[in-house]
């Protein structure tokens, strides 16, 4: 089902950013009154970063898929939030080969009932490209998306609508490039079977980390990974436990390694308390070690990648960054956190830097912002000062694009955030546009039909003619 005709795009009004200045790096929390989290980050071929993630402050229903660009320091570039009116949670984001974005997710919103799979293009300003729900009659969940060789798409997740009764079961589903569905695959056994997490591998096929609970009812698993050759079928599987009951092994994300290997993690916990785990194999899936980070509270591995000096980054709960050797020995960590959060999705920049995105709680007990942090080669953050406040200049609005399907706009100097309202041509007012930051580019229209419209900035003088052909 393409649900391009009933997808709900806003603007995000009212976002609230705390910024931190810091001479290693910087950290932004991002977020209105209610709870809003980052779930992945990708880069941009603008070198900007794209972050997926779940609002609840703002939007159109329950919770909505929430998509922000940032530039190198954290400034908002644009803000989109999509959904219906129920609960809409996007998880994975990756940008295509032709230069947009794929986003997946859930959605209860939209399709076949109950949970289902939301995959959203989406182009480089975060305008709709086209929509498809994957699902059938119970939950279906969608947690990881990769780009495949032919230009189509992976799908992982888990699904209740097959398999074994009240179980889950591992989804994958193969679509081409427009998100129409080539194959699905349901995986597992007559327990509780998750993928968490997809990757291509060099040679075209497919690898899948999650969760494996058919060998045992008693609800503990086994690490699972998976290869799958581009029709979905198993080339190798392997399994994991330390034969301890009770002990939950799970993968929540893998990369591939330089050596060819596969780098895991996620967690070992047995019931609430566990540790942090970095499992590492070769090109087989054949164990070569594994270390695990004990914390006193619950807490699991998010995020893992291999970085320049052929040691390993994870994000997780509760610390945001773990730094290892090549072998897995710890290095270091940090917290850079008052209250509790987590760093859900990391990747290293040019500089040897990291950029996380995850959540970050406002104060304890409290709701959680989305949180963004830029940290040196050493995961460090100098001591925390209060931003200068920028000198006060003339606020300046101009179109340089005030013609077309929608039309762009560009602000400067609005030191308490950007304030419009726009009319159409007899008179009546059709929209607000409100944003917080200085300075900014948005665009505009893309939801209303063809006509001559006019924007005038609160408390401004001149109105802004702008001609919308559809």
């Amino acid at each position: 089902m393409n649900n391009k005709n009933i997808l709900v795009l806003i603007s995000v009004a009212l976002l609230t950013i705390t910024s931190i200045n810091l001479n290693a790096g910087w950290g932004r929390t991002y977020g209105g009154s209610e709870t809003d989290k980052g779930f992945d980050i990708e880069t941009t071929s603008d070198g900007k970063y794209l972050v997926t993630g779940v609002t609840y402050s703002f939007g159109n229903g329950n919770a909505d898929y929430w998509l922000l660009k940032f530039d190198e320091s954290g400034d908002t570039l644009w803000s989109k939030t999509c959904g219906g009116a129920s609960w809409d949670e996007s998880r994975c984001v990756q940008e295509a080969r032709d230069g947009g974005f794929v986003v997946v997710g859930n959605t209860t919103s939209f399709g076949a009932g109950g949970a289902d799979i939301w995959l959203l293009k989406i182009d480089q300003n975060g305008d709709t490209v086209w929509t498809k729900t994957y699902g059938w009659e119970d939950g279906d969940y969608g947690y990881s998306i990769v780009q495949t060789s032919d230009d189509g798409y992976l799908i992982a997740g888990k699904t209740f609508s097959f398999g074994a009764p009240e179980y889950e079961d591992l989804l994958l589903i193969k679509t081409d490039s427009f998100g129409d569905t080539i194959w699905t695959k349901v995986l597992g056994g007559e327990g509780r079977d998750i993928g968490f997490c997809v990757k291509e591998t060099p040679d075209g096929n497919c690898i899948i980390s999650g969760v494996y609970n058919s060998n045992d009812r008693d609800w503990y698993g086994y690490l699972w990974i998976l290869k799958i050759d581009t029709s979905g079928e198993i080339i190798w599987e392997r399994t994991y436990h330390d034969g301890f009951e009770g002990d939950d092994w799970r993968g929540q994300h893998i990369s591939s390694t330089e050596d060819g290997g596969l780098i895991i993690t996620g967690c070992i916990r047995d019931n609430a308390e566990g540790a942090i785990s970095l499992w590492k194999t070769d090109s087989l899936g054949n164990m070569e070690w594994y270390e695990t980070f004990e914390t006193d509270a619950p807490c699991w591995g998010e995020c893992v990648q291999q970085t320049a000096d052929k040691g390993y980054i994870i994000t997780s709960l509760p610390w945001p960054l773990i730094k290892t050797d090549s072998s897995g020995n710890l290095l270091w960590k940090r917290e850079h956190l008052d209250y509790d959060g987590c760093g859900y999705s990391v990747l290293q920049l040019h500089d040897d830097g990291y950029i996380v995105t995850g959540y970050r709680r406002k104060e304890e007990g409290v709701s959680s912002d989305l949180w963004l942090l830029k940290v040196d080669s050493l995961g460090q953050l100098a001591v925390e000062e209060p931003i200068t406040p920028t000198v006060t200049h003339q606020s300046e609005l101009f179109l340089p694009v005030s013609v077309g399907q929608q039309v762009t706009l560009r602000y400067s100097n609005y030191q308490q955030g950007f304030h419009a309202e726009v009319f159409d041509a007899s008179g009546c007012k059709v929209d607000e546009i409100r944003l917080p930051l200085p300075s900014g580019t948005i665009s505009w229209g893309g939801c209303y039909g063809s006509g001559v419209y006019f924007m005038k900035p609160v408390n401004g003088t001149q109105a802004h003619k702008v001609i919308l052909i559809k």
